[in-house]
């Protein structure tokens, strides 16, 4: 395994925690330099995006990356963009070492799935401290269990056939991919290719889908996303409505 992330970031690892974006927004707080991997055994507090729980299971990948930058406020969103391809490249990596036959895919904004069912979510938070800038990436990913959840379907890595030991080893293969993906982006933030990237991943584009924006359900055909990770919908009358935010409901999945 390749560890030269550690150089990179400081790695805390809990037994169990409230929540590792929690941990994290505290060391924030604290007017901490660098950046660090937050992880946790057990999380009793996990959220998603507008304030939904992320459910804990025995055995998953609870981690927080906390990240010192100084960067322009519109660049931002995008981090999440690249945190999600991370994800599926690291996913991507151990299935190309078995005959697993898992279609990853990407589900605007921030979800990974495995043949349509969940497996992994990204939460993304920032702060300005003490005249220091800091992000927070939250990812949740099921490795070896499936939460129960009744809302919508869940799987596992282990349960699609990836061929993971356990939820450290992704953690690292994982990390190496988000650092590398992370850094390039940096030097020249451009959403170009991760935008490219990810839309060749995704679920559903070009496909009909209906998004719940607020309490409204809005039916169309998902087209694109735009530079600024927008999701761009093509109404019946040929009107492209942009989404900023909401949760897509498909037709099937």
């Amino acid at each position: 395994m390749n560890f030269s992330w550690l150089m990179q970031y400081d790695l805390l690892t809990f037994a169990s925690l409230d929540s590792t974006n929690t941990e994290a927004l505290k060391l924030a707080r604290a007017g901490v330099k660098g950046n660090y991997v937050i992880v946790a055994k057990d999380q009793k507090g996990g959220r998603g995006r507008n304030g939904k729980s992320w459910t804990n299971a025995p055995g998953n990948l609870y981690c927080s990356i906390l990240l010192e930058v100084n960067l322009p406020l519109k660049t931002l969103p995008q981090i999440s963009f690249i945190t999600a391809n991370a994800v599926y490249e690291s996913i991507e990596l151990l299935k190309n070492k078995s005959n697993s036959p898992a279609k990853i895919a990407l589900k605007w904004p921030n979800d990974v799935f495995i043949h349509g069912k969940k497996v992994a979510g990204i939460l993304l938070e920032s702060l300005n401290y003490s005249k220091k800038q800091y992000i927070v990436i939250g990812i949740g990913v099921n490795v070896v269990s499936i939460p129960k959840i009744n809302n919508y379907p869940v799987t596992s890595l282990i349960k699609e056939g990836i061929p993971v030991q356990n939820a450290n080893e992704f953690l690292n293969i994982l990390i190496c991919k988000f650092d590398n993906l992370f850094n390039s982006w940096k030097k020249e933030p451009n959403f170009t290719d991760i935008r490219a990237a990810w839309l060749s991943r995704a679920l559903n584009l070009n496909e009909k889908i209906t998004i719940m924006d607020g309490g409204n359900k809005v039916a169309g055909i998902f087209r694109d996303i735009d530079m600024n990770g927008s999701l761009l919908l093509e109404l019946s009358d040929g009107e492209i409505k942009k989404f900023h935010a909401g949760e897509i409901i498909t037709e099937q999945i």
